[in-house]
């Protein structure tokens, strides 16, 4: 798995030589380089991420630092609530280029405490929502009944100011895109198996009804 890779680099004062010229036999060889542009930077992230998941084909969105939390149902002897899962690190939402020049969509998590990286694939807009301290992601496939709560790294007086907003809005509009093109998918047949392209269609009307649980009634379960 991945492990963090620390990409700034320090900027400096440009001169007015190198301003009217790009020859860099003009440039100071004393002074460090000028920093990479913001395109730049998402070229080297992403070539990262391509390592690990290699049909990542853009970046939609980053933020410098997001833990990750999933939702614990409590105990005889503990009260349910947030727990950290020991992932923290980068954040990038990324879409997925698969077979037939299709997309989808992910969230992963660049984990700088150890060696496990968690991705979630987005399935559904309404397997996320917003907070006014996590973004809230219901899990997908063997991990449909946990909840994830991504909390994201914000300064008031800084460039991060509103960064999960932004972020999370970011996601509800990839998971709404992912769940457009599933049904997409559903409707022309791609996810029955084989020679059942045109099967039941109470088999497509079940696939195509099937949403996330309630996040809410997850996390707040009737008690007894």
């Amino acid at each position: 798995m991945a492990h963090y890779q620390h990409l700034s680099h320090p900027s400096h004062p440009s001169d007015s030589e190198d301003f009217f010229s790009p020859d860099p036999r003009n440039r100071d060889p004393t002074l460090p380089p000028p920093p990479p542009s913001d395109r730049e930077l998402d070229s080297i992230n992403l070539s990262v991420l391509q390592r690990y998941l290699p049909s990542a084909e853009k970046l939609e969105a980053k933020a410098p630092y997001a833990v990750v939390y999933v939702y614990g149902a409590g105990s005889d002897d503990k009260e349910p609530g947030w727990e950290k899962t020991g992932v923290e690190g980068t954040v990038f939402v990324l879409r997925l280029l698969r077979e037939g020049a299709k997309y989808e969509y992910a969230v992963v998590v660049l984990n700088r405490r150890g060696m496990g990286n968690w991705v979630m694939h987005l399935e559904s807009k309404d397997g996320v929502q917003l907070t006014e301290e996590y973004i809230i992601l219901q899990g997908t496939g063997e991990e449909e009944e946990k909840v994830y709560g991504l909390w994201i790294f914000e300064e008031l007086d800084k460039s991060t100011r509103g960064l999960r907003e932004r972020i999370g809005k970011c996601i509800v509009k990839c998971a709404a895109k992912a769940e457009g093109k599933r049904e997409e998918g559903i409707n022309d047949g791609e996810e029955q198996p084989a020679g059942q392209a045109n099967g039941s269609n109470g088999q497509k009307e079940r696939q195509m009804g099937q949403r996330s649980p309630d996040l809410m009634a997850i996390l707040n379960p009737p008690r007894s």
